[in-house]
């Protein structure tokens, strides 16, 4: 009885049930009735009140970390926040922080380790700041809106810069702003003393020298017309991440020696940078250095590249050289050789076939090439024994890629047209698990049982192979057991093998553009998203009418289709634009097991989201469904097409019984069915 006032209470709302749920969880039972009496002053339906008594149940440290990431860094690299927010001096070090939010349902963690927050969360917090001060913007803690932001900066003292010396107290500045071209009279002398964060995008200073920021830990102002970063030298003791890439004005860094904890330095696209201060040899703590497109190769300072002891990841782009063979001839690979680099990123340079100074990288784990020019990958990668991710991107003139050393996990070849074989030994590595070939138009040329060998890596979990010219997929496919996401889309078969269904693990199939393609064979049981656009031949609807009819409701799924002027005839209830109402039929059995939505998308669609959603009006419940972003829609998101999604339904989701009164939106279709 208590748990069906609870969900009464929240009103069927996922979300907040399960915030709640988090919090009573906090507290003895003996303390339930009373949480529950609280909640009873909550109106129903606003699910901004219903959250926030999960916030206002925080400490104020905690409080202001969730404030900060509602407003500023949801979405980014954990890590990244960490270092931007601990507080040595307060003994703030906010890994257990954060740790707490998410177990209170506040802040999830992506499997790219990312803060990421629900939208009705965010807004939630978003709106507490709001709140501080409805009439003045300025007395706020943070400042969100483009137009606050505007008003407070000019009517502070008429100028936006004015404005600036006033505030002291600053944490975070995240600006996309070229409209402050200061004269160097009017920067002098900016204090930003308490400043830990700064994203500028189109910053306008021309250098740093007047801008105190002792404190600061990340500096992203890409885009800049910066023409030098200081001169002489300048102390950040605490920066640790410093990203002034696209800078086309920069022509030279200043001293890199008052920046001893600084780990990444992106200097990515800065294409008039004559060259690089010798001092960046001191930058002990170095991790990730990014030089692509940027200096010249032979002006690097490479004795003091070997110098970064702490050196894991060298980007270099536009090199537009030939490698020597081995480290003794060539300054780069003889650098790397005495640092332990376990990513190396090239761009635009010639790898001899023969470069035995490749296999001096002892340590290296990630290779990217991209745009080169060589035929073939040096032989001696089978002595990496660490490696495990090789990448080549639009290397048009390689035809094959060597043996690789057993413990590969990953391979990627995109637009390598000429590219032939895949290494000799592709059957023998067993770790495979990220198989991606895409616009490789001559694979199989010379040996066209290339794809009935990968069907022998049982490990692999991520098969795509785009736009290869494949003509046949073999029975064989059925041995891949680990497969999740099988791409096979743009290719020329005209049929799948029976045994597909036998993957009981694939999740997601993309057979978009397959125009040869007549029928589909029984699928899995526990796919949920299929890719069929852009099709002239398949009959896909008769596949779909049996699962429609058949379908236990066990899973959802999506199948994306070409684009029909009316949505199809089983749909039960239809309607045009992107609501649509209905009473919930009677069945035997008295049980509604599920939804299926079928939507119209419109050439208009630009928002990449479908987001379905299901209000049981009788029982003043709703539920969000899983939205569906572009990468589970089609390669071509902007394309009309017709989707299928079904969605089971159950008292942990969304109660429906016959009788009920529904309204499903489905945002930004242009018809919807059911």
């Amino acid at each position: 009885m208590f748990i069906k006032e609870v969900v009464g209470r929240a009103g069927g709302l996922p979300l907040v049930l399960k915030v709640w749920s988090r919090h009573f969880q906090q507290y003895g039972r003996e303390q339930w009735p009373s949480i529950l009496e609280t909640l009873k002053g909550i109106p129903h339906g606003d699910v901004q009140k219903q959250l926030q008594m999960s916030y206002d149940s925080l400490t104020p440290r905690l409080k202001k970390l969730f404030l900060d990431i509602a407003c500023f860094f949801d979405g980014m690299e954990k890590d990244m926040v960490v270092k931007v927010l601990e507080d040595e001096d307060l003994r703030f070090f906010p890994n257990n922080e954060i740790q707490y939010l998410v177990d209170k349902s506040l802040v999830e963690i992506t499997l790219d380790n990312r803060l990421w927050m629900h939208h009705a969360i965010r807004e939630m917090g978003r709106e507490i700041v709001r709140q501080e001060n409805e009439d003045e913007p300025g007395q706020r803690t943070r400042l969100l809106d483009d137009r606050d932001v505007e008003n407070v900066l000019t009517e502070c003292s008429g100028a936006t810069l004015g404005a600036f010396k006033k505030m002291s107290n600053l944490r975070l500045i995240h600006f996309n702003c070229s409209q402050n071209n200061f004269s160097h009279e009017e920067m002098a002398h900016l204090c930003f003393k308490k400043l830990k964060y700064m994203c500028w995008s189109q910053f306008s200073f021309k250098s740093l020298d007047n801008i105190e920021m002792c404190n600061v830990v990340v500096l992203q102002i890409s885009t800049s017309k910066l023409e030098t970063l200081w001169e002489g030298m300048k102390s950040l003791k605490k920066l640790r991440i410093l990203d002034v890439s696209y800078s086309d004005s920069l022509t030279r860094t200043g001293s890199f020696s008052g920046l001893e904890n600084l780990e990444k330095l992106y200097l990515r696209n800065c294409r008039n940078l004559k060259e690089l201060d010798n001092s960046v040899g001191d930058l002990q703590k170095l991790a990730i250095l990014d030089l692509s497109s940027s200096i010249p190769l032979e002006r690097i300072p490479w004795e003091m590249i070997s110098k970064l002891a702490s050196l894991r990841e060298l980007v270099l782009g536009d090199l537009d050289r030939q490698l020597e063979p081995d480290e003794v001839n060539d300054p780069l690979l003889y650098s790397l050789k005495k640092v332990s680099i376990t990513t190396l990123k090239l761009s635009g340079c010639n790898i001899s076939r023969t470069s035995g100074g490749v296999v001096s990288l002892a340590w290296l784990k990630h290779l990217r090439l991209w745009n080169t020019s060589f035929s073939s990958c040096p032989d001696s990668l089978l002595q990496l024994h660490e490696l495990n991710t090789i990448e080549l991107w639009k290397c048009y003139s390689i035809r094959s890629i060597p043996s690789l050393p057993g413990n590969i996990t990953s391979i990627t070849a995109q637009d390598c047209s000429s590219l032939v074989n895949l290494p000799c030994n592709i059957t023998e590595l067993k770790s495979l698990t990220f198989l991606y070939l895409s616009r490789c138009h001559k694979l199989g040329a010379e040996d066209p049982q290339y794809f009935m060998k990968i069907t022998g890596l049982t490990n692999l979990s991520q098969l795509t192979i785009h736009d290869c010219c494949v003509s046949h997929v073999p029975s064989e496919i059925g041995n891949l057991v680990s497969l999740k996401d099988l791409n096979l889309s743009y290719n020329s078969f005209s049929s799948l093998p029976d045994s597909l269904s036998s993957l009981s693990q694939l999740i997601y199939l993309n057979i978009d553009s397959c125009q040869q393609l007549r029928l589909l064979p029984l699928l899995p049981s526990n796919l949920t998203n299929i890719l069929a656009c852009c099709f002239s031949s398949l009959d896909v609807m008769s596949y779909l009418n049996k699962v429609c009819k058949e379908s236990p409701f066990g899973n959802r799924f999506m199948i994306q289709l070409p684009w029909k002027e009316e949505v199809p005839d089983w749909c039960s209830y239809q309607n045009r634009g992107d609501v649509l109402s209905f009473v919930a039929p009677a069945r035997l059995d008295n049980n509604i097991r599920g939804i299926i939505l079928c939507a119209n998308i419109s050439e208009i669609f630009s928002s990449r989201i479908i987001i379905p959603k299901i209000y049981n009006r009788t029982k003043n419940a709703s539920h969000r469904f899983k939205t569906y972003t572009s990468h589970h829609l089609t390669t071509h998101w902007w394309t009309r097409c017709m989707c299928v999604m079904c969605y089971p339904l159950d008292d942990t989701v969304l109660m429906v019984e016959p009788g009920d009164n529904l309204t499903v939106v489905v945002e930004l279709s242009q018809g919807i069915g059911t």
